[in-house]
């Protein structure tokens, strides 16, 4: 009875301890881009406004990828939620038959329940690393495409096209990632969303904080009159200044990966085959 008591509380004090943590992390959250960009736009002023999410749907956006985001266009909520409860059942199902096959050998029965609910916990986590290294991935190409994207677009706006035009245009033209969500960001303005609430969209969807800038500047350059296509120039250079320094970052980061094989495989190799002669000659000796 102590003991049941005791988990009680435990339990009680860890959902209190999750609670608190989740709420200071929204209380401490930085501002969207349409947040920060809505008191300078007029038009954005009696739009719908993106929300802040209540402690509850916060909790259920960590359980299942953690503060990654899925593009609209390319997967549903409601795939996301099949994908999270075969995932889950597959793990469940995985432990429970682990747990009858040991409680059959004579282990307890209590292994199976156990078993399967960390059988579960071990498949959502994995789904969650996998779809987090998955968006990883795709923002990086994202922020890949990027400069050379802007560079196109500066030619069109220089050319004399308006910014959803070139858009369009470009958009048509690229084959990537970002082509695609420019592409779609294009088609919403023609069929009569704002500029503005377009390219929002397409931060959000891209989740890239290349993006998120060049969108941000863009943006600003439309709203005080700024040529657009030195702006567009500027970011593209901002843009792969950035790539170049995360290529930097990555080769730093290898470097001490590419020590293992060099210590644990090559160096022993190498120390073998020099000591090899002296010790046979050794042994000849001795003999």
């Amino acid at each position: 009875m102590n003991g049941s008591w005791g988990g009680a509380l435990l339990g009680l004090v860890l959902g209190c301890s999750i609670l608190l943590v989740v709420t200071r992390v929204r209380a401490t959250a930085p501002l969207s881009l349409r947040e920060r960009i809505t008191p300078f736009v007029p038009h954005l002023r009696g739009a719908v406004r993106e929300q802040r999410p209540s402690t509850l749907q916060t909790l259920r956006a960590l359980v299942p990828a953690g503060r990654t985001r899925v593009p609209a266009s390319r997967e549903s909520p409601r795939d996301g939620a099949l994908e999270q409860l075969t995932a889950i059942a597959f793990g469940v199902g995985l432990g429970a038959v682990l747990g009858f096959m040991l409680a059959l050998r004579g282990n307890s029965g209590l292994l199976v329940p156990i078993l399967a609910a960390l059988g579960g916990v071990i498949a959502e986590l994995t789904r969650s690393t996998l779809r987090a290294r998955a968006r990883r991935m795709c923002v990086g190409r994202i922020s890949a495409e990027l400069p050379d994207l802007a560079e196109l677009l500066a030619f069109a706006v220089a050319a004399g096209e308006s910014p959803p035009a070139a858009l369009a245009r470009v958009g048509g033209m690229a084959s990537g990632e970002l082509g695609s969500l420019l592409s779609r960001a294009a088609a919403e303005t023609r069929l009569g969303t704002p500029f503005d609430v377009s390219m929002l969209d397409l931060v959000r969807a891209s989740g890239s904080p290349e993006v998120e800038r060049f969108v941000e500047a863009l943006l600003l350059a439309m709203e005080r009159g700024t040529p657009l296509a030195d702006v567009l120039r500027a970011q593209a250079a901002d843009a792969r200044a950035a790539r170049s320094r995360r290529l930097m970052e990555s080769a730093g980061r290898k470097d001490v990966a590419m020590l293992m094989p060099v210590v644990f495989l090559i160096l022993p190799t190498v120390v073998l085959i020099a000591l090899f002669p002296g010790f046979r000659s050794l042994h000849l000796f001795i003999n």
